[in-house]
């Protein structure tokens, strides 16, 4: 029979009984049609299975110019006369159209029509509408990855498009455009542009106090990047940026620390202090340079150490606000400060000594070591002080470590903090910063070692004296207490397992020292003597080749090789 023979010829002949049933889609039913509207095929559930499955119909119908058209409108203008559903839903699917991997769609929209329709969102009036923003972004960014060259040099002849970007920077869908251009497959010729165009002191100026939190925080994303981005180039032997260059001219960083300075409470000092530590880290010496004087220093440095006085004040401005604990209400360090306070930090580990001598003329330091005891739980700040002192004793400067001292009395402080370790007398926690106290105190202690006028001064100082051989001298001990260690558990049995071990461990050590050679030379090899320590005071240049000695090396490997032969065939 026939279903026996091809059983596919059955199940075709059963479907043939309802050959009624349409194998077209809805969708392109309904684009036969004259009279349909873009509003209708909106509405339709299944428009995205139908993008998704490339129906060609549809893809046909959004590559229609009047069909763009409407398109770009839904996506660069409100419609509020829509219901709430449809302001969501016409905008989303017309994103998900011009998004879709089709040539013909995005060929017709880098025409110079389609693309000044989808810029003509910048050239509202602020603030734009954040769900139209997030399109907006989504599809400029569409267009960046797949046709950069068309819509960048779209983008050069558009009059006032950058001075509008910069209108709209407390938007970061806006901003996160000009990272993309930044980051995109032709960033020379973007970043030529930008400076050509004076990008940069436009966005520093928004850094003005005037100006919202979202700004500044755009504004110092964008900068930062061009700080990072640079940076790297330079550790890669390559050019700098050139808008890296304006921002590191000396005119664009002092309006660069006048603003983020102007007010010390302002989100302008906590979002744009970011991008002078950029500055900062990227200027750093690796090691400490005691020969570079003003002139010679980076404009940034050059321009803090003019400003020292701004630092101080940020540094004295408290927040107004207090906040509630678990320990009660406590007056917050506040963001701001904290960045000033990293500033700081990071100007003295530049590591030039000049400007040590230059932040020594001015009561920074005394003014950090209030903060550190003022704010016991705060331990960032803790961390922030203690490395910044750390770094200036380690300078191996003896005058600039005596006038440190002697401005901070740090070691007369740590003293008398050590003498009243806990919050609330005996029993109670431990102050926040102790552990912190011990780490300056090894420090202190590490630079009097090469300084013979530090640690006469140190030797008068009882409270400090006290404070090194009492709980300093505790900490330590228990610092050296390998982990795992259970000597403090109070069982006398593992106690003294840990002490036979302990003897154990000190008697193989100085076995091991009293045995070990204190030369490598004379061995009974000759050979060997002349490879490690060559004779007539000449340095090592390499194995020595005296011929008697090579003859001797060469037939011990001809009688190995020999050797090795002989087992082979053995073996077989």
């Amino acid at each position: 029979s026939l279903e026996f023979c091809c059983p596919t010829a059955s199940r075709m002949a059963y479907w043939d009984n309802f050959s009624w049933v349409s194998s077209t889609s809805p969708i392109t039913n309904l684009l036969e049609k004259d009279d349909t509207t873009l509003e209708n095929v909106l509405d339709e559930d299944e428009i995205l299975s139908e993008l998704r499955n490339s129906n060609e119909a549809l893809i046909e119908y959004f590559s229609k110019p009047e069909t763009l058209h409407q398109v770009l409108d839904y996506l660069t203008k409100p419609h509020p006369d829509l219901s709430q559903d449809l302001q969501y839903r016409y905008p989303y699917l017309c994103s998900e159209m011009l998004c879709y991997d089709s040539a013909n769609i995005y060929e017709e929209i880098l025409s110079d029509d389609m693309l000044d329709r989808l810029f003509a969102f910048l050239y509202e009036e602020p603030p734009l509408d954040g769900l139209l923003s997030s399109y907006f972004n989504r599809i400029v960014s569409y267009i960046l990855n797949k046709k950069i060259e068309p819509l960048l040099e779209y983008l050069q002849k558009k009059e006032g498009f950058l001075d509008r970007v910069v209108v709209h920077f407390y938007s970061s869908a806006v901003s996160d455009i000009v990272g993309k251009l930044l980051n995109s497959s032709k960033e020379e010729r973007v970043d030529a542009w930008l400076a050509k165009e004076g990008f940069v002191p436009k966005l520093v100026s928004k850094l003005n106090p005037s100006e919202s939190a979202a700004v500044h925080e755009n504004v110092a994303e964008i900068l930062c990047k061009i700080c990072t981005a640079s940076f790297q180039k330079t550790n890669a032997g390559q050019d700098q940026l050139e808008v890296f260059k304006q921002l590191n001219q000396e005119e664009s960083v002092s309006q660069l620390v006048e603003l983020v300075f102007q007010d010390p409470a302002s989100t302008s000092l906590q979002f744009g202090g970011s991008v002078i530590v950029e500055l900062e880290l990227g200027f750093q010496s690796d090691i400490y340079d005691t020969t570079s004087k003003q002139d010679d220093l980076p404009p940034i440095f050059r321009v803090l150490l003019n400003s020292l006085d701004k630092i101080e004040t940020a540094l004295n401005t408290e927040p107004a606000e207090t906040i509630e604990t678990t320990y009660g209400k406590i007056a917050p360090f506040g963001f701001c400060r904290i960045q000033a306070l990293t500033i700081f930090q990071n100007l003295v580990g530049s590591k030039f000594t000049y400007a040590y001598q230059q932040i020594l003329e001015k009561n920074l330091f005394a003014c950090c070591l209030e903060l550190f005891f003022k704010y016991q739980w705060n331990n960032f700040v803790h961390t922030v002080v203690a490395d910044t002192f750390k770094t200036v004793l380690a300078c191996n400067e003896d005058d600039i470590i005596l006038q440190f001292m002697e401005q901070t009395k740090l070691h007369q402080r740590i003293g008398e903090a050590g003498a009243e370790p806990n919050v609330n007398g005996e029993g109670s926690s431990r102050k926040g910063f102790m552990g912190h106290l011990a780490a300056l105190a090894t420090s202190v202690h590490s630079a009097s070692e090469v300084n013979s006028q530090l640690e006469d001064v140190l030797e008068t100082c009882d409270v400090w004296k006290k404070y090194m051989q009492a709980d300093f001298a505790t900490i330590k001990k228990i610092e050296s207490i390998l982990l795992g260690s259970t000597a403090d558990s109070g069982d006398a049995e593992n106690r003294e397992i840990d002490q036979l071990i302990s003897n154990f461990q000190e008697i193989t050590k100085r076995g091991f020292e009293d045995d070990f050679p204190d030369s490598f030379t004379p061995s009974n090899d000759t050979v060997f003597d002349i490879l490690i320590q060559p004779t007539d005071n000449k340095m090592f240049t390499g194995i020595n080749t005296d011929e008697d000695e090579l003859e001797e090396l060469n037939s011990d490997d001809e009688n190995f090789m020999a050797s090795d032969d002989d087992d082979d065939d053995e073996y077989e």
